[in-house]
């Protein structure tokens, strides 16, 4: 198997998008492990120190990040859609997302979404359906968009994001 890094994944991505010369908008979408964990502050120094400047992480939440090695990086792009507490379920349901990419567009969207879901007793099948009604409302809003979806985890895997 191999393992390929998150930020490999965003960087291929990003660039493939910014061939075209454009500004990037990337929308870090999820609940708590994308509002408060440190990996947004990180990808975006990998992403600066990478060359891809034109990159603008987009969203209504601005909550900063906490954690090792945050602080190293106090000028990144705090913009995201990460609502602690929030389920795949739930925004999938209640179309939260629309909304949310009508007033930030998004080309390339990063999920980590459905850990909430699993806490609360839901099902696999459930959190799959609302993958899927998520990939749709992302392809409506953009049929373009690349979307990375990072499947639920534990607290204690996402110490090593």
């Amino acid at each position: 198997m191999v393992r390929v890094s998150f930020a490999t994944i965003v960087s291929v991505l990003i660039a493939s998008a910014a061939a075209q010369g454009t500004k990037i908008r990337y929308m870090p979408l999820g609940d708590s492990i994308t509002e408060i964990v440190c990996w947004r502050a990180l990808l975006w120094r990998q992403l600066q120190d990478a060359g891809y400047k034109s990159v603008d992480f987009v969203g209504s939440q601005t909550k900063d990040t906490n954690g090792a090695g945050c602080s190293k990086n106090p000028d990144y792009d705090k913009n995201h859609e990460g609502h602690g507490g929030y389920t795949a379920t739930d925004i999938a349901s209640r179309k939260q997302l629309v909304d949310w990419l009508k007033a930030n567009p998004a080309d390339i969207i990063t999920m980590h979404l459905g850990t909430n879901d699993l806490t609360r007793g839901r099902g696999t099948n459930d959190i799959i359906a609302a993958y899927s009604t998520m990939v749709q409302q992302m392809r409506d809003s953009n049929p373009k968009m690349r979307i990375i979806v990072s499947p639920p985890t534990t607290s204690s895997a996402t110490r090593n994001l």
